[in-house]
This record gives structure tokens, C-alpha cells and sequence, in this order.
């Protein structure tokens, strides 16, 4: 008697077991939604200078909710703020309506310098909880200020701490006073040097700045052009190049009148990059 029990016991408990591992089987695997790259530019600003940061995200997922796309701002201090809603209708910063790239664009004006984080988070139907970016760093440097009305410049903003030096063909930026003058590994990664440069009446005509740089440049250059593109410098519209010299330069043309102003900083050392470019935007002419 005692060993049927047992076997009927045995048997029971071998079925609800098969029966588990069968229903856990079938129990559906349920994926979260997947978020594309997120973006965000510039990742350095100077503080006390008005900043327009775009951050973009892109997201394939058919169940996405088209206005449930919030940029937020974690801060150093533990606090979090929603700057906005990310859109996909070509307006605010967007460049094209229904590509599936979000987009929000944002003028910050930063008092302190330090840190904070920008993570875009995304509502889908049917999931109750949101979806989160990785967090991508911003930068925020203090600042001096510079101008020079000789080379048309009212304004511009530098890192504090950097040193200025000006003669009758422009200034250069750097942050040691004194820079190297052997040209080294060291040196290019551990001194900036941003450089601003007049062109004096080289425009007499006041030609668009495309068709004085194809004149101008007619012979070309001593080193190689990688890229050649329009940029907007303090709404003004300039060429942009880079060329191989000395590891990798940009070179920048603006016009003024019937002068030519040329900014020239080096790509060699990465850590410099963000605050060359914040550089750049925060002039103004």
C-alpha cells in the first residue's frame, strides 16, 4: 500500500512538473522597444554665452507615441527638468518631417561652470514604462571675453584661463602664455591654439564668400583638402575646409566688407575641439 502512495505520488508530481516546464514553454518573450542613436551638438559650451544645443534621436519602432518623445536635463545636483518634446514634423530644429528622426533644439544660457546630461525618454503604446537613452555629457566652461574692431570683431568668447595675444594680422588664443616652438606630439596634445586672422581688402568686389574662395584659391593648396563645405558664422555665410597640413587644421572664411576674416584651429588633439567650436559661435561681428 505504502509503495503504491509513493508511486502515485511520484507520478503526480513528475505530470505538474512536465506540465511547469511546458507552460513556461509557451509563456511569449516579451522585448522592450529599441531606441536609435541619440545625438546631441555641441557638447561644450562657454557659459554667459547663448548656446543653441540640438539633441536628435532616432526611432524605427511603429508603436512610438509621436508626442511622447521628452529631452530631459539631469544636473549635477540630482535634479531633473523636461526641456521639451522631441518632434518629427521638420519645425523647431527638425530637418525633415516624418523621417523618423526626433528633434529639439534649445537655447541655453549657463551661469556656472560644470556639468550636466542630456537623455531623451520615449513613450510606446502599450508599454507602461518609458524608454531611455543613454545619457550623453555637456560641458560647460567659463569664459572671458574679447574684441577687436580693427578685424570686425565686437565680440568673442574664450575659455578662462587662456591667454590672448593680438598683432596687426589678428590674435591667437592658447592656454599656456608661452607656447613651444618645436613642433611635438606633446605639444600638439597638451597646448590649443585658435587663431584669427584678417585678410585685408582681398574682396574688393565684396564677391559671395564661395566665389572669392574659388578665386582666391584658384592654385589651390600646398597640403590636401579632406572636406570643403558652407557653414553660418554669426549669421554670416562661410566656407569651411580642412586640409592635412600638421595632422589635420580647419580653416574657416568669413567675409567682412571687403576684408576676409580666416579662423584656423588644429583637429590633433580632440580634448581642444569643443572649445575651438564654442569659440566660434560666440562671435559676433
Amino acid at each position: 500500500m505504502m509503495k503504491t502512495r509513493v508511486l502515485i505520488i511520484f507520478s503526480l508530481t513528475a505530470t505538474l512538473l512536465i506540465a511547469g516546464t511546458l507552460w513556461l514553454r509557451a509563456e511569449p518573450v516579451t522585448v522592450p522597444p529599441t531606441l536609435g542613436p541619440f545625438v546631441v551638438n555641441p557638447t561644450v559650451i562657454l557659459i554667459n554665452t547663448p548656446t543653441a544645443v540640438t539633441a536628435t534621436i532616432r526611432i524605427t519602432e511603429p508603436s512610438v507615441i509621436a508626442n511622447g518623445l521628452n529631452l530631459l536635463r539631469r544636473n549635477s545636483n540630482g535634479t531633473q527638468t523636461i526641456l521639451g518634446v522631441m518632434r518629427d514634423d521638420g519645425l523647431i530644429g527638425d530637418a525633415v518631417a516624418n523621417d523618423k528622426t526626433f528633434t529639439l533644439q534649445v537655447t541655453l544660457t549657463e551661469s556656472t561652470a560644470d556639468q550636466f546630461q542630456l537623455q531623451a525618454s520615449a513613450a510606446f503604446k502599450a508599454e507602461l514604462q518609458r524608454v531611455f537613452s543613454p545619457p550623453i555629457t555637456i560641458t560647460k566652461m567659463a569664459s572671458a571675453s574679447w574684441s577687436d574692431s580693427s578685424i570686425g570683431i565686437s565680440s568673442l568668447s574664450y575659455p578662462a584661463g587662456w591667454f590672448w595675444k593680438a598683432d596687426q594680422h589678428g590674435a591667437t588664443f592658447a592656454n599656456v602664455e608661452q607656447q613651444s616652438q618645436h613642433i611635438s606630439d606633446q605639444a600638439f596634445a597638451s597646448e590649443s591654439n585658435f587663431a584669427i586672422r584678417i585678410i585685408k581688402d582681398s574682396n574688393p568686389e565684396m564677391l559671395p564668400i564661395d566665389s572669392w574662395f574659388a578665386m582666391h584659391f584658384a592654385n589651390g593648396f600646398s597640403s590636401d583638402v579632406i572636406d570643403k563645405h558652407l557653414t553660418i558664422v554669426s549669421e554670416v555665410s562661410a566656407v569651411q575646409i580642412q586640409l592635412s597640413e600638421i595632422g589635420r587644421r580647419v580653416h574657416i572664411y568669413i567675409p567682412h566688407g571687403k576684408d576676409v576674416i580666416e579662423i584656423i584651429y588644429g583637429l590633433y588633439a580632440p580634448s581642444f575641439i569643443g572649445a575651438y567650436e564654442a569659440i566660434v559661435r560666440s562671435i559676433r561681428f
